[in-house]
């Protein structure tokens, strides 16, 4: 069973992806140095999710908006969880 190639991502996607990971730097524990990491993790996680877009129950950008929304979250919880919470002291 062959696997198809994921469709690639639009520069309106990646802009979407590099704003939301900027604005994140200075909130959270997040810094520049994780920016990377947040874009990729966003790439990842839209690129996995786009082929189970559905275009007849909502356009592209609505989606990949929402699945980057839920993504970040995720991510916001991960780090303020009470064992990695980034204001904790050692």
């Amino acid at each position: 069973m062959a696997r198809s190639t994921p469709p690639a991502l639009d520069n309106d996607i990646r802009d979407l992806i590099r704003h939301k990971a900027r604005k994140l730097v200075g909130h959270y524990g997040f810094t520049r140095d994780d920016v990377e990491d947040i874009q990729q993790e966003l790439m990842l996680d839209i690129l996995e999710r786009l082929p189970k877009l559905d275009p007849n129950k909502a356009p592209r950008n609505a989606f990949v908006k929402l699945v980057v929304g839920r993504k970040l979250s995720n991510l916001i919880r991960h780090r303020t969880q009470a064992k990695r919470d980034f204001r904790r002291e050692d």
